[in-house]
């Protein structure tokens, strides 16, 4: 027996050769499935009143059509999704100071680009206001 979609809570995707968990509450799925299940519904609904080639469609075949608006919302999101690795937390006293023209200044900057955030950076460097700036800016 297929579990219908609306059961699960997470997706799991593969981006980049690193498996990371996209965490969608339950509510979230709920409104894409139920907004899937409408949309399907009401295409084959206004087929049988054009009668085009789907005039003849069942139930099962718009539950069928639902399932898939609904993978398709969720691969487009997932798609769509910047996804970073939290960077690890280091102790303060064990923090470097995060320099223009450095191997780390250069790899934070595509961080920023791939959606990490400046909190992150300052997690794992100490980071100058000047810095910070530049970073929040990217």
């Amino acid at each position: 027996m297929k579990v219908p979609l609306f059961f699960y809570s997470l997706i799991f995707c593969n981006l980049v050769n690193n498996f990371k968990i996209i965490i969608m509450d339950k509510t979230q799925m709920y409104i894409i499935k139920q907004s899937s299940i409408k949309t399907a519904f009401e295409f084959y609904g206004q087929c049988s009143n054009t009668g085009c080639k789907y005039s003849n469609a069942t139930t099962e075949d718009a539950f069928k059509l639902a399932d898939q608006i609904v993978d398709w919302v969720i691969s487009e999101g997932v798609k769509n999704t910047n996804i970073v690795d939290d960077l690890p937390k280091v102790p303060d006293e064990q923090k470097k100071w995060l320099n223009r023209g450095t191997p780390e200044y250069s790899a934070m900057i595509e961080y920023r680009k791939q959606g990490g955030s400046v909190k992150q950076i300052r997690n794992q460097f100490k980071v100058s206001k000047e810095i910070e700036t530049e970073l929040s800016k990217i």
